[in-house]
């Protein structure tokens, strides 16, 4: 089963990636997954990750070394530990270039849902265990604002009328609930 958010990402990496392969070079990319959903790794639920693996890196010769997932495999404490860990190696090598966010109709951005509770507000990790009840998959790891806002570019995918209804509701307001 394919999600609207995995078939929009899908489509914009094709556009993006197809016939130019050669003239990227690879080895000097690094990927991160700014969220993902927890569950069963197996489950057609699993979004980003399963994504990365089935097309964009089926079709670039990106280093295994140079992809970072969150294991969710593991309880969620323990892996938003291990990815904070694995996020912060990362960052050594510099900052994000850019990242590619999703843009919810309830105004989330990256699986960080608003309003956010202080204590992932100001997170000095880089990664947070993310609830909803607004969705079917409940639990998400995300990156945090502290990762987000060091991206010299973020590029936000926005899809469909309520997506876009919220989107230009949180421009018109000229703030941001997180």
């Amino acid at each position: 089963r394919s999600s609207a958010a995995s078939d929009v990402y899908k489509r914009q990496y094709q556009r993006r990636v197809r016939g130019k392969t050669n003239d990227i070079e690879w080895d000097k990319v690094f990927l991160f997954l700014v969220d993902e959903r927890v569950v069963p790794s197996s489950s057609s639920e699993k979004l980003y990750a399963a994504l990365l693996e089935d097309w964009l890196i089926s079709n670039a010769n990106i280093p295994r070394e140079n992809l970072f997932f969150p294991d969710i495999s593991l309880p969620p404490d323990l892996c938003v530990a291990d990815y904070s860990e694995t996020l912060g190696r990362l960052l050594l090598k510099g900052k994000p270039d850019i990242v590619t966010l999703g843009f919810g109709d309830d105004g989330s951005i990256a699986s960080l849902f608003p309003v956010l509770p202080s204590r992932i507000a100001s997170a000095e990790d880089l990664a947070v265990h993310t609830t909803t009840s607004k969705q079917a998959v409940k639990h998400r790891i995300s990156v945090t604002l502290k990762i987000l806002s060091q991206a010299n570019t973020q590029i936000f995918f926005v899809k469909g009328s309520s997506k876009i209804k919220a989107w230009m509701q949180m421009c018109d307001e000229n703030c941001c609930q997180y």
